[in-house]
């Protein structure tokens, strides 16, 4: 047993003893199929930095050092722009000795420049748990690109539930991808095995560089916030600049926010879920993601391109069509998700090309030329 699929994570929530323990806010909706939408609770605290906790520190005591602190179900639930926040979420934890959990942004933080972690207490890193955890769960939340706002019990970050960690390995990708066409192309065609980059026991994608838009680069002074709830909102004019590669080459500046497209679309099937590791410094000096979670059923039958949120560290960075970017790693549930990704969940990114995040207008037409003229 790996993940725990659906069915399961309800079981831990609903049972006689529960191991996920769930607040005022929660609802059976935030069950994905392999992942559980963590929501916020209903109290933030302004920090002065950045910080995990010491070994016998709780989260609680980082919070005793909070500038301040606001209720979200207020009117000012405003995040500024760098401000670095806490909030407990609306769940805690009480697992065996068997299961960990691990975090990551859900897409529409990730495609807002929105940098969030998992803290929990006593314990000197993000995103994880030790096996065991039993306490509550706290989300940083830093806005880097623009102001936004939350309210309480939307959910910015994802869960899930592993007993153990067995990626699976290169031949048992290639049988993957025999049976199920994991990586496509843009026309929704299942590539050939020599096409297919295996290895270090996951699958590389490649960026698109190759489009008359290849992708978007954050406005400097945006002049709105984005409320992180809404959906088809806000004019992407505001917030977006579109950029164009040159002979296939595209410059990144440091400091500054991108999305991009992969050529491939992915699909997963229902067996089993993935996830982009964390970016290797050997492949170039920038994050080529926030957002890392992909549940089984994502991208349906024809696959969904993936979307790149991509930051520079320190120097300019040329990047070229077809250069590998992000490494998807396969990992099995336990069982088939009774759900699987989609419209039935009210999943918001399951056509076949890019899109923005859903709080903008026109997410997939932006993609386009003729949209900016």
């Amino acid at each position: 047993m790996t993940v725990l699929s659906h069915q399961s994570l309800h079981s831990l929530i609903l049972g006689e003893k529960p191991m996920i323990r769930k607040l005022e806010g929660f609802t059976p909706d935030l069950v994905q199929p392999a992942s559980i939408d963590c929501p916020l609770g209903l109290k933030a605290y302004r920090m002065r930095s950045a910080s995990v906790p010491r070994r016998h520190e709780s989260v609680q005591d980082i919070l005793s050092n909070a500038s301040y602190t606001f209720d979200l179900r207020e009117e000012g639930s405003y995040f500024d722009r760098g401000g670095c926040f806490l909030i407990p979420l609306a769940l805690k934890l009480a697992l065996s000795g068997s299961f960990y959990a691990e975090f990551s942004p859900k897409s529409t933080t990730g495609r807002n420049d929105v940098f969030v972690r998992v803290l929990v207490d006593r314990w000197s890193r993000y995103d994880v748990t030790p096996r065991g955890y039993m306490g509550g769960l706290y989300l940083e939340i830093v806005p880097i690109s623009y102001a936004v706002r939350a309210k309480p019990y939307l959910s910015l970050t994802q869960m899930r539930v592993k007993s153990e960690s067995t990626p699976l390995v290169n031949v048992e990708l290639e049988q993957l991808h025999a049976r199920y066409g994991v990586v496509r192309n843009q026309q929704g065609e299942p590539l050939e095995h020599s096409e297919l980059e295996v290895r270090q026991s996951g699958i590389f994608l490649h960026v698109d560089l190759s489009t008359p838009v290849v992708g978007f680069e954050v406005l400097d002074h945006p002049t709105q916030e984005v409320n992180l709830g809404s959906i088809n909102v806000y004019d992407p004019r505001e917030f977006w600049r579109p950029i164009q590669a040159r002979n296939g080459t595209c410059v990144l500046s440091p400091g500054k926010f991108y999305l991009l497209r992969t050529k491939e679309r992915v699909l997963i099937p229902p067996p089993l879920c993935a996830w982009l590791q964390p970016y290797d410094v050997r492949s170039g000096e920038f994050r080529s993601h926030y957002a890392g979670f992909f549940d089984n059923g994502f991208g349906g039958e024809e696959g969904t391109t993936a979307v790149l949120e991509v930051r520079v560290r320190d120097v300019p960075f040329r990047i070229y069509d077809g250069q590998p970017i992000c490494h998807l790693v396969f990992e099995r549930t336990d069982e088939i998700p009774e759900k699987l990704y989609g419209k039935d969940l009210g999943s918001n990114y399951t056509g076949g090309g890019p899109s923005l995040a859903k709080n903008f207008q026109d997410r997939s037409l932006v993609w386009y030329p003729e949209y900016w003229k």
